[in-house]
């Protein structure tokens, strides 16, 4: 299959709904039972908004819009003590989810409890769809860190080469740093540290909003980053150690939400104005909304399915 046919999404009236019965709904709807239940034939018109009004637009809403906090320890100790995994956070946030429309998922370094970490749970899902890609047509390259010392204090730092999702693009390489990999104690607090030095587009348009705090800038992570953390999990694995994958910092991603996000790129579209396919804010926003009505379980787990069998 052609990276094209993988992964270019309809963006015309005409590709997304021709054909199809429309259906139509307003933003205060169940938007997120009625884009779940969609059959083969049908799509959703959803008139009016879904930002809030007091963003101007959605470069905005990232910026300024509320945040889901992962809430971590008040120190490294009780990290420790307690053996904190991120899904244990993810878990119970997910059944936190407030009313209001949700931006990012972010969560504090544990190491220094000042730097910001964030990602988009629609970036979590393209990146579960580039590693799927990975895994049939063309593998992510992983370097081996051989400088076990320094990785069982700081985590390994591992040269990626991902796949672009663009037609005779060259691969994505950049480097992966504080992976964690050994069984100790550090891997309860090296997950907050992840970070990657990918500059795709999307890296590109994060660092390019300006932080909420002066001089405070984020940690954004792409969907090329989620991409080469979970290739670099199953390798692991395959050598029988868990510990990567144990402590992922994202939210690992069901057959029902990655089916979910493929209708709303495919079968969803929006009309504030004008007619046009929903942009990665309003489909974070839905996204949020569909863990808040169908629970983490639902969301997270994928029952034994592999995401090479997810189909796109």
């Amino acid at each position: 299959m052609s990276k094209a046919n993988y992964f270019e999404l309809p963006n015309t009236v005409n590709e997304v709904l021709k054909g199809k019965n429309v259906k139509e709904a307003y933003a205060r709807d169940n938007l997120v039972a009625l884009v779940d239940n969609l059959a083969e034939n049908e799509a959703l018109l959803i008139k009016g908004k879904l930002i809030p009004d007091r963003f101007s637009n959605a470069k905005k809403f990232f910026r300024y819009g509320d945040e889901l906090s992962l809430r971590i320890p008040k120190s490294k100790l009780e990290a420790i003590r307690r053996r904190l995994r991120p899904s244990m956070l993810l878990i119970d946030a997910f059944s936190k989810i407030p009313e209001q429309p949700i931006a990012a998922v972010s969560f504090f370094s544990l190491y220094d409890f000042s730097t910001l970490h964030r990602y988009t749970i629609d970036d979590v899902i393209q990146g579960v769809k580039i590693y799927g890609y990975s895994t049939r047509f063309a593998e992510i390259e992983i370097a081996e860190d051989k400088e076990f010392a320094k990785t069982k204090e700081m985590g390994s730092n591992i040269v990626v080469g991902v796949p672009s999702r663009t037609e005779k693009k060259p691969r994505r390489e950049f480097t992966m740093q504080h992976i964690p990999m050994v069984d100790n104690h550090n891997k309860y607090l090296l997950w907050s540290v992840v970070e990657g030095n990918c500059f795709c587009e999307d890296k590109r348009y994060e660092t390019s909003l300006k932080p909420k705090t002066p001089g405070h800038h984020p940690v954004n992570y792409c969907p090329h980053e989620v991409a080469a953390y979970i290739a670099i999990a199953a390798r692991q694995r395959r050598k029988g150690n868990n510990v990567t994958a144990e402590v992922m910092p994202f939210p690992k991603v069901s057959p029902r939400l990655a089916n979910f996000w493929k209708k709303l790129t495919t079968r969803v579209m929006i009309e504030p104005d004008r007619k046009r396919v929903l942009n990665k804010a309003e489909r974070n926003i839905l996204l949020a909304d569909f863990v808040k009505e169908y629970g983490a379980k639902e969301a997270m787990f994928s029952r034994n399915a592999q995401y090479s069998d997810y189909r796109w």
